[in-house]
C-alpha cells in the first residue's frame, strides 16, 4: 500500500538526511531516511519500498526554494480524556514497539462505551510507529484522530493534515483548503498521488507501444 509510509521521530531535510537499514520478514534489508532534527513541526518521511531517499525528497519538496514551510500543519483540539490515552499509548509503544491493544490499557482510561471491554474494538487507538509502516490513511480521520495517534509522547496528539497528506505521498506544496474537517476527508478519499503516477506512467507506455 503506497500509503504505508515509513514515519520516523524528526525527519531532517536538505543537508543533513541520514539513513538506516531494516532487515524485512525475508530477511531483505531496505534502506530508509532516519531521526534528524527539523525544528517544532515534525512530519513524516517517505515511503522505503516504494521511494529511493533522493526520489522521496524531490518528490515531497519538489518547490522547496519558495516553500518556507509547509501549510495545514497545525494540531485538532482534543478531549483531555482522549489525551490522557494517547500519552499512554505513545509512551507504551516507545517500550514495546508496538501500539496497545484497549484490554491493556488501564482501567481508569479506559473509554466509557459498552465495548470497551468486548474487544471488537481492541485497536481503537493506534500509534503509529516510528520506523514502522503506517496505518492506512483513511477519511475517518476527518471524525477523530484515534487511529493515527502521533508516537511521541511529548507532542500526545494525532497526526496533522500535513502529516497524513505526507502518508498519502502529497507533496509539501500541495494545499488543502476548507475548515480543518474538510481538509482530513480530502487527505483520506484520495489516491496517492505517487500511486497514480506510477498507474498513468504504465498506462502511458502501454498507449504509446500500442501507437
Amino acid at each position: 500500500l503506497i500509503g504505508n509510509c515509513f514515519f520516523p521521530i524528526q525527519p531532517r531535510y536538505a543537508d543533513g538526511m541520514r539513513y538506516s537499514r531494516k532487515r524485512g520478514g525475508d530477511g531483505e534489508e531496505t534502506e530508509g531516511r532516519t531521526a534528524g532534527p527539523a525544528g517544532p513541526a515534525v512530519l513524516p518521511s517517505c515511503c522505503v519500498p516504494i521511494f529511493r531517499a533522493d526520489r522521496c525528497y524531490s518528490w515531497y519538496r519538489r518547490d522547496s526554494r519558495r516553500l518556507k514551510g509547509v501549510a495545514n500543519h497545525s494540531p485538532r483540539s482534543h478531549m483531555a480524556s482522549d489525551l490522557w490515552r494517547y500519552i499512554y499509548a505513545a509512551a507504551y509503544a516507545q517500550v514495546h514497539d508496538r501500539s496497545p491493544k484497549l484490554s491493556e490499557y488501564p482501567e481508569a482510561l479506559l473509554p466509557n462505551h459498552k465495548n470497551a471491554k468486548t474487544g471488537k474494538f481492541a485497536d481503537r487507538f493506534r500509534v503509529q510507529l516510528a520506523d514502522h509502516p503506517s496505518s492506512t490513511v483513511t477519511c475517518h480521520i476527518a471524525k477523530d484522530g484515534h487511529y493515527l495517534i502521533h508516537y511521541d509522547p511529548a507532542q500526545c496528539r494525532s497526526l496533522t493534515v500535513r502529516e497524513a497528506a505526507r502518508l498519502q505521498t502529497f507533496p509539501d506544496d500541495y494545499f488543502f483548503e476548507g475548515p480543518r474537517t474538510e481538509q482530513y476527508k480530502q487527505v483520506g478519499n484520495a489516491v496517492p498521488p505517487y500511486l497514480a503516477e506510477q498507474i498513468g506512467k504504465v498506462v502511458a507506455e502501454i498507449l504509446d507501444s500500442i501507437d
